[in-house]
């Protein structure tokens, strides 16, 4: 604890009592992604055959990163144009920065000091070439909302996405 002009400056690592606003926007980050998993997990599902339970067995147990590469492979295969694999790929791309940002929040502890309304994130890494090293930024709701937005929007992207796809599938199983 520090003591800068009187006030007493400290962080207290307690997570039962953050910035309630902050907690509903890490509740929703959580939520969001979830959504993008699934949208992902839906995309590469319907390529591989829904309902088909080896398929579903796979997918439940893969990676979100793993899901993200397979999900790119299929692409590639059901998709020629090069205009529409760009913009899967930006979605892709986006998705596995947006894992990173979850990964960020969502595996670090938390500290608050609710009389100057500040939260600061911790995250301790030990890595082979650096070492040792301890991680604190200050985060609040608002920053966190931000990925959850993207996360939302990403999803939709993806959505569509399926939807076009669904409808070019869909045509090309009625021709004769």
């Amino acid at each position: 604890m520090e003591e800068k002009n009187g006030e007493e400056d400290y962080v207290l690592i307690d997570s039962e009592n953050l910035d309630e606003e902050f907690v509903k926007a890490v509740g929703r980050l959580t939520l969001n992604f979830a959504n993008l998993e699934f949208m992902f997990t839906m995309f590469a599902g319907m390529q591989m055959g829904i309902g088909q339970p080896f398929n579903e067995l796979i997918l439940a147990e893969m990676s979100f990163k793993q899901l993200l590469n397979v999900s790119a492979g299929i692409y590639k295969v059901v998709e020629s144009s090069p205009k529409e694999q760009n913009k899967f790929n930006k979605i892709l791309k986006e998705a596995f920065i947006l894992e990173q940002q979850r990964n960020t929040i969502t595996h670090s502890f938390y500290g608050h000091n609710n009389n100057t309304k500040i939260i600061v994130r911790h995250k301790n890494t030990t890595k082979a070439k650096q070492g040792f090293k301890k991680h604190t930024e200050n985060i609040n709701a608002e920053s966190v909302n931000n990925i959850a937005t993207k996360m939302l929007e990403t999803s939709r992207e993806l959505g569509v996405l399926i939807y076009e796809i669904s409808g070019a599938l869909q045509i090309e199983n009625d021709k004769p």
